[in-house]
């Protein structure tokens, strides 16, 4: 099992970011393969080395918007982000990233749209296969197409 740098261990351990298995009958992960494990692991480093460069360097969080053009919600998702932002006074680079093609969500990681990540981690902290769709929110009980303003601000101060 693989945990980033920012799992939270409370009472119970956290979803494992990334795992496989030996185990005959598991279907919901790849059986254990040395090489694709270390990969993994050696992409995970990569990323939390990279965001905390970045973030050590410029003092700012990394927050990126990932949705395709089509999707009727990223607008106000771009709204509501840039409300929290403002309203939480974070210093953060923004990046509004395109996803045109499943290839492209693959290459990125993309988990539906829209999808904000805070520092290279999901803002609901998914890691699950790369989704070439519209994603659904769920906050207080309530099913949404995007993140409220209020669910962006807890996670951007659980992140500060």
């Amino acid at each position: 099992m693989l945990y980033s740098a920012d799992a939270e261990w409370k009472t119970e351990p956290p979803q494992p970011d990334y795992w496989m298995h030996r185990l005959w009958g598991v279907t919901k992960a790849p059986f254990f393969a040395e090489t694709t494990f270390a990969e993994k692991l050696k992409e995970m480093l990569s990323k939390t080395q990279a965001s905390n460069a970045h973030s050590e360097k410029s003092g700012k969080m990394n927050v990126e918007l990932l949705y395709f053009k089509s999707c009727p919600s990223h607008k106000q998702a771009l709204e509501n982000l840039k409300a929290a932002l403002r309203e939480t006074k974070t210093n953060a680079d923004l990046v509004l990233i395109s996803v045109d093609s499943e290839r492209k969500a693959q290459e990125v990681g993309f988990q539906g749209s829209p999808s904000i990540r805070i520092n290279g981690k999901d803002l609901e902290g998914r890691d699950e296969s790369p989704n070439f769709s519209c994603r659904l929110y769920r906050t207080n009980g309530k099913t949404s197409l995007v993140p409220s303003k209020d669910f962006i601000m807890e996670r951007l101060a659980a992140l500060k």
